[in-house]
Order: structure tokens, then sequence, then C-alpha cells
């Protein structure tokens, strides 16, 4: 068992990658305490790897141009979490520690798309112009796969860095009954498609965050 999961994550590792980088940075603010976040995307054809840095937390993820991820690590050194995902088909397959306990599992999903960092990976579902997307995402606190749905919420204006912008307002949830107790939503620049803004529960506390662009 311990060796299949050491040949996918080794394999997915391997692959030469030559890279074109965009540097983005954003504030994160939760409970009136802010940090610096840097997102770094490489692309190369049609693969991209994403590492974010946000205080003591760590992701890394390798994905295709859609931003389907095929590969997945968190870092949190705080919470002595050091965890990595790898897909294969309809199967995730998790390796690692979560808040000091080993990890080995393998979860079962469907053919949907599965997101490592959500707000980036929206940005294809609205220069798709679609009105609902559902995708898959990897729940650390609770050690399982969670189905979520994007829904286009239209235009709004925003106040962005001092200024009133139009942004692709973007409401995302979980599924079924659970979605009227967990939303959160993500607002994306009209005339690129950047991801500007978050507001919603973060983490196992549903801490109330905000996430704004830097430029």
């Amino acid at each position: 068992m311990k060796n299949k999961y050491f040949f996918l994550l080794f394999t997915l590792l391997i692959v030469p990658f030559s890279r074109a980088q965009d540097t983005i940075r954003y504030v994160e603010t939760i409970d009136d305490v802010a940090i610096e976040v840097i997102k770094i995307v490489s692309s190369n054809d049609d693969k991209l790897e994403i590492e974010l840095f946000a205080g003591q937390k760590e992701y890394f993820e390798k994905a295709n141009n859609k931003f389907e991820a095929n590969y997945f690590k968190i870092i949190d050194h705080d919470s002595k979490t050091n965890i990595e995902l790898s897909r294969k088909e309809n199967m995730i397959y998790a390796l690692g520690v979560i808040k000091g306990e080993k990890i080995i599992e393998e979860y079962q999903i469907d053919e949907r798309p599965w997101f490592g960092i959500i707000d980036i990976s929206l940005e294809d579902f609205v220069r798709s112009n679609e009105e609902e997307y559902t995708f898959w995402v990897f729940d650390v606190n609770g050690h399982k796969m969670r189905k979520m749905v994007a829904h286009c919420e239209g235009v709004e204006n925003i106040t962005f860095q001092g200024e009133i912008i139009s942004a692709h307002k973007v409401k995302v949830t979980l599924t079924g009954f659970a979605a009227l107790f967990w939303k959160s939503y993500y607002w994306y620049r009209i005339s690129d498609k950047r991801f500007v803004k978050y507001s919603g529960p973060v983490g196992k506390d549903a801490s109330d965050t905000t996430v704004e662009l830097l430029e």
C-alpha cells in the first residue's frame, strides 16, 4: 500500500518544468490580524504550478491549465501538519501528518475537478460565463473530501484600493443541506478576471476572513 503512495507522489514531482512565473501579493485579515500572502503561479503549456505562502502555512499545487489539481501539498508549521495528496482517475491518495497524526488514506470522488487553492482555480469558471460549477476540495480539519458549488451572482461594484471597480461576484457553498450553514464570496476583476477579494469563513472555527489583492 505504502509503495503505491510513494510511487504516485514521486512520479508527479520528478517531471521537468520550464517556468513562466507570475507573483501575486494579497493581504489576509483574520479577526483584525493581517498578514501578507504571496502566490507564485508558474505555467508551461498545459501545466500549472501554484505556490502560496501565508504566515506559517505553505501550499504547493500541480494542475492542468484549467486549474484542475493532480497534486496538492499542505504545510502548517503551527499545527504540525504536512500532508501530500495526489489524484489518479477518481481517487485521491493522502499521505503525511495532520496535527501530529499520521495519515494514509484513500478518498473516492467522481469525475468533477479537484481544486487545491480555490480562489485562483475559479478564474477559469469566471471566464466561462457559466452560472454554476461543482468541484471537490480537501478539508484538512475533517480529513475528508468535500463537494462544493460555485454560483455566479453577476457583476457588482466594490471598493478596491480606495476606488470603485466592477467585479464578477461568485458565491461558494457546500452542497445539499449543508449549504445553509457555510458560504463564502469571491470577486474577480472585470478587466482581466483576476481574483481581487474574498470574504467568508476560514478554518475549523469559521473565523471571519477577508483577502484583498495588493498592487
